[in-house]
């Protein structure tokens, strides 16, 4: 019997139902109708793409969760609002009376008594009456004076009692209808401006007044009747002083009336026998106050639930996915981890050893001022403070002064060993900058520049010794802070600079191999620009005698030593 043809099975891709649990949320189910390939692309490849059914799986089921997960948020939203509406409608209705009690506890004050026993109060109030009265008693004997030219008889003081009187009573009253404390402090302050303007108008009418005294008492005393006099001035007192007694007079009734209706106010508030405890309504008041404060805070909450909810539930949401894939991620970020901290020891043995020594100038010639006015020997302690913060980890630092005899008495003003471990971060560099930088500003507090000669050749033997004894830094670095005028016995550049070959054989010759030398802040202070190109050209040659490299020789004192 013949071989039955083997029959081809091609796979019918059904309706996929995946059921996901979201962390935080309820167990949700998501139906996905899956139709990636045609019937006829099936029966065309026989084959499904692995890689594009997965992608598609991947989007769509993120999409539909996230879409579900906005939906559920709205809905709780929703609910959270409606249930809170009642408790913020019934806040605000207790808001509204709150308010309006205060108001009623705002007027009550403000008719209340002060708090003060009733024999001060009493005192007051007849102090304010007898005010009262004095102003009252004057208003009227102003507005009889003004009214009397007119000679309007009996009825003319009636005019004046109803004119005096009416002011103080519609003040009075204007002030307990307003329930304005600003208002008050206004009207009593342009009574006090109107009062001033009036004594200040009548010192001008008196000064005017002594004036035509002192020139009435100086006229001369006639001898010869014979001769002509000459005609007396006309007396100009009364036009020149009219308009500053009309000024007087307008700011002085001013003044009376507004004073007459505040004292009468006073003495009402004085007066007043009511029994109302001035200080129960106080504490009263802040205890609304108080309260109206809560209200507004659980307002606030209760309207902003929703919104808080929403955020509190994407925040877990969130907070979820990230615990999860850092979970599974975690044992990656530990190997990355541990291939950095090696990479970074890796860096740091391989790390160039580093010995600096650097030499301060401490001779007199570095005390001028420069045009900072700052002197020489202060802007060479700063630039050093600059570079003790910015030193490479697994240096070795060592900081000399150079004086009348550096080689033959070392001055050390600093010696320091920055560790090898930078840290993690630069933790511990950082650290050590900031350790190296308090030393170095406690140790040149009081340091100053007081030595008459500098030794400087001195300072380049002092550095061979110390760079032997470094024997193992793979990279060595003389920085010299100093105006490089070496006067000594064996050598003096102060004035004349000498060819290099003339002196070379005289002076110390330290061998300086490999050592990179940076004399910075060479200033040519008081010295003629050739000058300075002539010591310049004969410390070059000198460092070729020294086997040194010489990699600047500058009047600015930027320098960074990088490993």
């Amino acid at each position: 019997m013949a071989d039955a043809e083997p029959v081809v099975t091609v796979p019918v891709i059904a309706p996929l139902t995946m059921r996901t649990r979201i962390a935080g949320c309820k167990r949700l189910e998501f139906d996905w109708i899956f139709n990636a390939v045609s019937k006829e692309s099936i029966m065309k490849d026989q084959r499904l793409d692995p890689e594009e059914i997965g992608k598609q799986l991947a989007t769509e089921s993120v999409e539909t969760t996230v879409g579900k997960v906005e939906a559920y948020c709205a809905c709780e939203r929703q609910r959270i609002e409606l249930a809170n509406q009642p408790s913020i409608l019934a806040l605000r209705a207790e808001g509204g009376l709150l308010m309006d009690e205060r108001r009623e506890l705002e007027d009550r004050l403000r008719h209340a008594p002060p708090a003060a026993d009733f024999r001060t109060r009493k005192r007051k109030a007849v102090y304010y009456w007898t005010v009262a009265g004095l102003l009252a008693t004057t208003g009227i004997a102003s507005t009889v004076l003004a009214l009397d030219p007119f000679r309007l008889g009996w009825k003319g003081y009636l005019y004046c009692f109803g004119i005096t009187v009416v002011s103080p009573f519609v003040i009075e009253n204007m002030l307990r209808a307003w329930n304005v404390e600003k208002f008050l402090k206004y009207l009593a302050t342009a009574a006090s401006l109107a009062a001033l303007t009036s004594l200040m108008c009548l010192a001008v009418i008196r000064g005017s007044l002594l004036t035509q005294q002192l020139q009435s008492a100086n006229e001369p005393t006639i001898v010869d009747d014979t001769q002509p006099t000459a005609p007396t001035p006309e007396n100009r007192f009364y036009e020149n002083t009219a308009l500053y007694l009309l000024i007087a007079m307008l700011m002085a009734a001013a003044a009376m009336e507004i004073g007459a209706g505040l004292a009468l106010f006073e003495a009402w508030k004085m007066s007043s026998n009511s029994s109302e405890d001035w200080q129960a309504l106080r504490e009263r008041l802040s205890a609304i106050h108080e309260r109206l404060l809560g209200l507004t805070f659980e307002l606030k909450r209760l309207e902003l639930e929703g919104d808080v909810f929403v955020a509190r539930f994407w925040r877990n949401f969130y907070d979820a996915m990230l615990k999860h894939t850092l979970r599974s991620a975690m044992t990656k970020l530990l190997v990355v981890l541990a291939a950095s901290v090696l990479c970074g020891q890796a860096r740091a043995a391989d790390q160039e050893a580093l010995s600096i020594v650097i030499a301060l100038d401490l001779t007199k010639s570095v005390a001028v001022e420069g045009p900072t006015k700052k002197t020489e020997f202060h802007s060479n302690v700063d630039a050093i403070t600059k570079l003790l913060s910015e030193i490479p980890a697994g240096s070795r630092i060592e900081i000399v002064g150079i004086t009348d005899k550096t080689f033959t008495e070392p001055y050390v003003l600093l010696s320091a060993q920055v560790p090898n471990d930078a840290g993690y971060f630069g933790e511990k560099l950082t650290s050590a900058h900031r350790q190296l930088v308090n030393a170095w500003v406690a140790r040149t507090r009081q340091l100053q520049p007081t030595f008459a000669s500098s030794d400087i050749l001195g300072a380049f033997s002092l550095a061979a010794d110390i760079f032997q004894n470094n024997s193992g830094a793979q990279r060595k670095v003389l920085a010299i802070f100093s105006d490089m005028r070496q006067h000594t016995a064996e050598l003096d550049l102060e004035t004349v600079v000498p060819a290099f070959a003339v002196t070379g054989r005289q002076i110390p010759v330290p061998d300086l191999s490999g050592v990179d030398v940076y004399p910075l802040g060479v200033d040519g202070s008081g010295r003629s620009a050739k000058y300075w190109n002539e010591l310049k050209d004969f410390w070059s040659d000198y460092m070729q005698a020294i086997k040194a490299r010489l990699q600047s020789y500058s009047g600015l004192r930027e320098l960074r030593v990088t490993p």
